[in-house]
């Protein structure tokens, strides 16, 4: 395979990267005569472009970890930020359009004697409720509705229990607001 079947230029000659568009100029040090597909002058593009794709996704993996709960009121969905028992603290998005049975199935399945977890229901961004704390007694539970647009910030008056978190999330969710009244946030 010759240099004119790959459509490589002369030497000295400039043309476009395939992969980025940018003007490229034949090096004149080298031949490009029976170059190889590996040798051709993208394959460095080709090698810049997955280092900066690698690094791109080991960033996002890292904050995604990183995540806290006012970063996440821009993202509807159920949020998860949970501290193990271990100080490893992890995140995870459970669904962008959660079910009841998602918010039941998701706080009855984590550990709120020993870890500390916050389940966050974004409904809209800046506008979310977020349920969570431990049964141990040095940190208990609770429930915060916040509305950043609207500057509201309002806490449960007395600590909720499990059952309680899992229905005010029902109710935040179905959007009728009788979740104020019966839970007592200011």
């Amino acid at each position: 395979m010759s240099r004119h079947d790959l459509n490589l230029p002369s030497q000295g000659k400039v043309w476009q990267s395939p992969i980025t568009s940018a003007p490229i100029k034949a090096s004149p040090k080298k031949r490009l005569s029976g170059t190889s597909l590996r040798s051709a002058p993208w394959a460095g593009v080709r090698f810049t472009l997955m280092k900066t794709l690698i690094l791109v996704l080991s960033i996002l993996c890292s904050s995604a970890s990183a995540q806290t709960a006012d970063t996440l009121d821009s993202y509807p969905g159920l949020h998860l930020l949970a501290d193990g028992l271990s100080s490893d603290r992890s995140y995870r998005y459970v669904s962008k359009i959660p079910t009841n049975e998602d918010v039941e199935n998701l706080i009855d399945g984590l550990e709120w004697i020993k870890s500390f977890h916050q389940v966050i229901l974004v409904l809209s961004p800046n506008v979310s409720m977020e349920v969570g704390g431990s049964m141990n007694p040095e940190d208990g539970l609770s429930a915060v509705y916040r509305n950043k647009e609207k500057g509201i910030h309002w806490v449960t008056e007395f600590p909720p229990n499990i059952e309680q978190m899992k229905q005010i999330l029902i109710l935040f969710k179905s959007e009728d607001e009788s979740w104020k009244k019966f839970y007592g946030f200011k």
